[in-house]
């Protein structure tokens, strides 16, 4: 959950081996293990496939088929949708998709502490544990939590967690601020454009506060 599995990451020149190959668990299991586990950050995709591979393991369901009646309907992101590997194992680290207005529910129910109209969705304990630091990177632009990256913003350093998805896709939440914004966009450079954007954002926020 915080990519310090030691595996070798799927997320440079194997992406395209790793996305061809007939069985997409079985290739990144096959990867040499090249730190200790919980120690080293090494970001991959084929982490978070584990993850649905297990949760499908576990659970008799895709990760979208589980996440339907408890997650998506209930917030009636109907946007959602899933690829999946050529085992039908949900492409849960790079498969999904929706449009930005169910990107920014999914933010205010992380902000509302997992309740969405009265009802918790997603448990409280689990809302704090995954958006808190839970690996310290000492280096880049920000760290981790359980699958939500974690940084502050603003010239008060306002505590705050986002999913960042290829291309620009972002959801930023800033408790402190009762804040969500949801990006959807198409550029590859710097992602510190994002972080301006973010700043500005929580510096107008804190103005007209």
């Amino acid at each position: 959950m915080t990519h310090t599995s030691g595996i070798y990451s799927t997320d440079n020149e194997l992406w395209e081996a790793w996305r061809g190959a007939e069985n997409w668990v079985d290739y990144i299991l096959d990867l040499p293990i090249v730190s200790s586990p919980g120690e080293v950050f090494s970001y991959s995709t084929g982490n978070t496939h584990l993850l649905c591979a297990i949760l499908q393991e576990a659970t008799g369901m895709t990760v979208y088929a589980y996440g339907k009646p408890r997650l998506f309907d209930p917030l009636d992101m109907d946007s959602v949708q899933c690829s999946a590997d050529p085992q039908g194992i949900s492409d849960g680290g790079n498969g999904f998709a929706m449009d930005v207005y169910d990107m920014a529910k999914f933010g205010q129910l992380y902000l509302n502490g997992g309740v969405w109209e009265g009802e918790q969705i997603v448990p409280a304990d689990w809302v704090a544990a995954s958006t808190s630091l839970q690996f310290n990177r000492s280096s880049g632009s920000a760290d981790y939590g359980y699958q939500w990256w974690v940084r502050t913003f603003g010239q008060e350093q306002y505590p705050a967690y986002f999913a960042q998805g290829h291309g620009g896709q972002y959801i930023f939440v800033v408790p402190q601020l009762e804040l969500v914004a949801a990006f959807t966009s198409d550029y590859t450079g710097r992602s510190s454009v994002y972080w301006q954007l973010m700043n500005d954002i929580v510096a107008g926020c804190t103005v007209s506060g």
